[in-house]
């Protein structure tokens, strides 16, 4: 998803689906750091993060 805010600047969206908590906490312990890493190399300050584990119910 793009979305164009008022002040110039454009916001993405990713969402991701897992099976479980189990899998997404296998995913948070194993791998997010490296991917974080990466970006943050990539884009310095020209990027913010952050997440938000949902539910569907």
């Amino acid at each position: 998803m793009i979305h164009n805010s008022e002040d110039g600047t454009t916001n993405y969206c990713i969402q991701y689906f897992t099976e479980n908590l189990k899998m997404m906490m296998e995913y948070e312990s194993k791998h997010a750091a490296a991917l974080r890493a990466k970006t943050q190399e990539r884009y310095q300050d020209k990027a913010i993060a952050f997440r938000t584990l949902l539910e569907t119910i």
